[in-house]
């Protein structure tokens, strides 16, 4: 088969992003004069010398739409009437803008074919994007349609002991194409520990494996055959495994611990949580330095809670012990490391809450105001655990709904010990009210979620359907809090920190809305191919990140982002591609592009480079 033509054009901003206006006139839809006639077009579709019959066929133009379509007859000959003067592909197969380019008729399958004007009458394309597109009296330079279909093949992986059920998981891997874009993963048999891909295109991929602990994964390339099996056989390295007992100060064992091997730059800490033995284990360790943090609770979504970098204040997972940070290393040759270690007593603090009725919360306060731990209040009664001994807290006592209202709240300082302290709590104090202006936009949301990483946090909102220059949020008690706004025509505002005390009890504070939004107008192609379903992220000056959708139905992305200027974040196209199951893979783009606060920027069409492996 012969390779596919590759297209390698440069990207510009706007509709310059194209060298030759010849283009942006061929992406346009035909006239109604041009589409009034039809041409007829013949041909047949096989897969080497063997003619299939009920293959769907037809042709697709540019802009996304089918305008003729058939199905092969049993000696695999078809005929489509297709409109005149309309530039595009014919296909058979799976259509263009299918997310798979695989298809099959009967038990058999096969990959998608494409011809357009530059194709020869003895084969196809496997796919549609980067070719040049064609009437359909110009299609194979005007002679019959002859589609000659490529088989799929797939990788298979003898992973043996690897790969085998080890407890409760099996081994498998992963399919990349060669940028690095992700296309699917497959687990073993849990018995055999040998794994199969889904059917692949022919050509350039990257396998991802995913052995059992102890043992490292790694990423290997592999070339699969049209109709064929790409076998591989690997073999992997030991990583080593951190391992030990807790025990606590009076040399009981200390269970149910949370322990994690921290390591900057890792995508995932992995983690165990201490037996009834106080025995921990954590396998498959590459070289490095690494935290062993213990005591710890694992960490909370970032969108919903402000990271705490002081480890003494982060929240401990057990009521008994008091969490502590330890470092180690790993060396080159993966040698175990063994840690028992001794965890302090943590205090305890408990009590009756009076003067309310209702749901009921208490939270815990450092003494700058973070929230660290919150607990339930039932039948009137709190205890919370995990205190460090000498360190000094204030306890607030509330009610538990979201609601914005009224209310009262208790509170109490105390310095924990190694013991248990019994601190009642009566809800006495009038609730606080943060009020204000808006500024930068009329407010439909003020919400505040009280700094700290512990969940369910303190969360008060202030909501308007029409939108308001004023807010007013009830219901608070002395803490620190990340405010956010939101306001139509702009993008939520960035957490601004704002410090409650006791006095007074109602606090004026404008707050700004936003960064004002525009609307943001593209269309991606490749050659002359829209590209469907498309995502890709975009980054301003200042490193805020705006996400870019085209949906497969439509013939342009809009977005609104915030106002400023942008530039592609290369990266991001890495998981886009014109199948799913296919290895091509988009090339580097470069392109800013401004965006005007309540205004439309058309970009117009912008061409990106798409090539095969082979």
């Amino acid at each position: 088969m012969p390779s596919r033509t590759t297209h390698d054009r440069r990207v510009r901003s706007g509709a310059a992003a194209i060298a030759a206006g010849a283009l942006l006139a061929a992406l346009l839809p035909a006239a109604p004069a041009q589409a009034a006639t039809t041409t007829t077009v013949h041909g047949t579709v096989q897969s080497g010398s063997t003619r299939l019959a009920g293959v769907p066929v037809g042709f697709w133009s540019r802009t996304g739409e089918r305008l003729a379509s058939a199905t092969t007859g049993s000696t695999g000959a078809f005929t489509l009437h297709v409109p005149s003067g309309v530039r595009g592909f014919a296909y058979a197969g799976a259509r263009p803008d299918a997310s798979r380019a695989i298809f099959s008729v009967g038990t058999r399958v096969y990959v998608r074919g494409v011809i357009g004007a530059s194709q020869g009458s003895t084969a196809s394309y496997r796919i549609y994007q980067g070719h040049t597109s064609a009437t359909a009296a110009h299609l194979a330079g005007g002679a019959t349609l002859r589609f000659t279909l490529q088989k799929p093949g797939r990788v298979k992986v003898l992973g043996g002991k690897y790969f085998r059920t080890n407890g409760d998981r099996e081994g498998g891997f992963g399919v990349l194409r060669l940028n690095g874009g992700f296309l699917h993963e497959t687990s073993a048999n849990p018995s055999t520990g040998t794994a199969w891909s889904q059917w692949l295109v022919a050509g350039h991929y990257r396998v991802r494996y995913f052995p059992n602990p102890p043992y490292l994964g790694r990423t290997v390339s592999v070339t699969v055959p049209a109709g064929g099996t790409a076998t591989l056989q690997p073999s992997f390295t030991r990583g080593a495994t951190v391992h030990g007992v807790l025990t606590g100060s009076d040399g009981k064992p200390a269970a149910g611990v949370r322990v994690i091997a921290a390591k900057a730059g890792a995508a995932v800490d992995p983690a165990d949580v201490t037996d009834a033995q106080g025995r921990y284990s954590i396998p498959a360790l590459t070289a490095g330095d690494y935290r062993l943090r213990i005591g710890y609770n694992p960490a909370p979504d970032p969108e919903s809670a402000v990271d705490m970098e002081d480890d003494q204040f982060k929240p401990p997972t057990s009521d008994d012990y008091v969490a502590r940070t330890v470092p180690f290393s790993v060396g080159s040759a993966h040698a175990d490391v063994s840690k028992n270690l001794t965890l302090g007593k943590a205090g305890h603090v408990r009590g009756t809450i009076s003067g309310a009725g209702g749901p009921l919360r208490v939270w815990l306060e450092t003494a700058t105001g973070r929230i660290i731990r919150t607990g339930a209040v039932t039948d009137g009664a709190y205890e919370l655990g995990g205190l460090r001994p000498g360190a000094s807290y204030r306890l607030y006592a509330a009610s538990a709904s979201p609601a914005p209202v009224d209310s009262t709240y208790g509170e109490v300082d105390l310095t924990a010990t190694s013991g248990v302290q019994t601190k009642d709590i009566a809800l006495t104090n009038a609730t606080l009210t943060l009020t204000g202006a808006v500024t930068g936009g009329r407010a439909t949301s003020v919400s505040l979620r009280s700094a700290g990483e512990v969940l369910p946090a303190l969360d008060r909102r202030f909501a308007s359907d029409s939108g308001s220059s004023t807010y007013t949020v009830r219901g608070l008690i002395p803490g620190q809090y990340d405010v956010t706004v939101g306001a139509p025509g702009t993008v939520d505002s960035k957490p601004q920190l704002v410090s409650l005390t006791a006095s007074p009890t109602t606090i004026e504070k404008d707050l700004a809305a936003g960064r004002r939004t525009g609307t943001y107008v593209v269309r991606f192609v490749s050659g002359a191919a829209p590209l469907l379903g498309f995502s890709i992220t975009a980054a301003d000056r200042s490193g805020d990140l705006s996400s870019l959708w085209m949906d497969g139905g439509t013939r342009r992305a809009t977005d609104t982002p915030p106002a400023g200027t942008y530039h592609y974040v290369a990266s991001s196209f890495r998981d886009n591609g014109p199948v799913d199951d296919g290895p091509w893979w988009f090339g580097p783009v470069s392109h800013t592009f401004t965006v005007t606060a309540g205004r439309t920027t058309n970009d117009g069409t912008v061409a990106v480079h798409v090539r095969s492996s082979l």
